[in-house]
């Protein structure tokens, strides 16, 4: 999930430089049965942070890692294997029509 400001959409669009870099990310979690079953059957497991001010740099390439989400609502879910490996991506302008 890409988590960027409303003033942002259908303003930009975002691009990774290589998806394979998410395969640094597979996620293996622990906790009951219930709490794995809602969190592993969520649509959003990791969250790509987009800022207002990443739009004042000189280059809209980026790196830097995804965020995990994991909202009390799944109860007592722990990720095994956090990473903080960066991913490259840039902001692409979508052309009006």
């Amino acid at each position: 999930m890409v988590d960027k400001p409303y003033s942002l959409e259908g303003q930009y669009r975002v691009v990774l430089e290589d998806p394979q870099q998410l395969d640094e990310y597979k996620i293996e979690c622990r906790g009951r049965e219930e709490d794995l079953g809602r969190y592993l059957n969520s649509d959003v497991h990791l969250v790509l942070k987009i800022n207002e001010s990443d739009l004042n740099r000189a280059s809209l390439q980026f790196t830097r890692p995804l965020i995990y989400y994991l909202p009390g609502e799944f109860g007592q879910v722990e990720i095994l294997n956090k990473k903080e490996v960066p991913i490259s991506f840039r902001l692409e302008k979508i052309e009006s029509k």
